[in-house]
């Protein structure tokens, strides 16, 4: 049973590298098992173990601009630098932490409190309670140095790096940033909805 769970582990993981792109996936390093229960490592997208299993007792998340999370007996998590995997990089823990993308990314300190956008020593570089007048309530993180955020109205804006507003929440519908554009769209009255296409400034570039 150990040999059969053993060797899932290592076809899941050769599959994962088989759909690695390293021109286009920042994804650095993913956490594997040896089989045994709580036992956990990382082993980088081009198959070197980076950290061994059995290192952790707990599953780290994916490995993002060198960093990665890890939940502690409470379930909360820390945050962690790969090149000193075993210390968080401090002793605040949260809810929630995103992907490294940029050198911020966005998190919870708790389910319903203000999304904040920390940096890679997990201080708080911003927080949403910033802006109370859109109630923001859910953000992506970043892609080509936009984040994605909802606001309790269901309206969709768009976020930079420094925690400015650079698309105000105007969309019924919106989607993450790809290749300098965004699909979002609205819907009117009678119920039909237009899509555009917009640039990371907002600017629409085709409507479709």
């Amino acid at each position: 049973m150990k040999r059969i769970h053993l060797l899932t582990t290592i076809l899941c993981i050769l599959c994962l590298l088989a759909c690695h792109n390293p021109a286009t996936d920042p994804t650095e390093a993913l956490a594997y098992s040896n089989g045994k229960e709580r036992s956990w490592g990382l082993i980088s997208t081009n198959g070197k173990v980076l950290v061994p299993a059995g290192t952790f007792d707990r599953c780290p998340s994916a490995v993002v601009g060198g960093m990665f999370s890890m939940p502690n007996e409470k379930d909360r998590l820390h945050l962690y630098a790969v090149h000193n995997p075993t210390l968080p990089v401090s002793q605040r823990s949260f809810a929630r932490i995103g992907h490294f993308f940029e050198d911020v990314t966005p998190a919870q300190e708790w389910p319903d409190a203000p999304t904040v956008l920390i940096d890679k020593q997990g201080n708080e570089v911003m927080s949403t309670a910033q802006y109370p007048q859109y109630d923001i309530v859910l953000m992506h993180n970043f892609s080509e140095k936009r984040a994605l955020f909802a606001t309790a109205e269901g309206k969709y804006g768009y976020m930079d790096t420094h925690g400015s507003i650079i698309i105000p929440p105007i969309y019924d519908r919106a989607y993450d940033f790809h290749e300098g554009r965004a699909l979002v769209g609205n819907t009117n009255s009678q119920g039909q909805t237009g899509s555009l296409l917009i640039d990371t400034d907002g600017k629409v570039k085709s409507s479709i």
